[in-house]
């Protein structure tokens, strides 16, 4: 069992609030009509926004797990993840 200390617990915090702050910015930009990219290159998934913005994977796994955004179903294979995800307004 692992004892965190008060300064591990508030730097994961920290990390914590960083990352669904810029879920947030992402989720209302795409909300504004950005859309989410997604591209495989050697080093791994590569996430931007409309315009360029780059997205860290742990953010766009975020975005996409909401229930705001829909895949575009733009993907190679039937079980691989589509590249390109907007906003969905019901």
């Amino acid at each position: 069992m692992t004892n965190h200390t008060t300064s591990s617990l508030r730097a994961n915090r920290h990390r914590v609030e960083r990352r669904l702050e810029q879920a947030d910015f992402v989720l209302t930009a795409m909300q504004r009509g950005a859309v989410l990219h997604l591209q495989f290159t050697q080093h791994g998934p590569h996430w931007t926004l409309t315009g360029g913005g780059r997205v860290a994977d742990d953010v766009a796994q975020l975005v996409i797990a909401s229930a705001s955004v829909a895949s575009v179903g733009d993907a190679l294979f039937g079980e691989c993840l589509a590249q390109s995800w907007r906003w969905w307004n019901a």
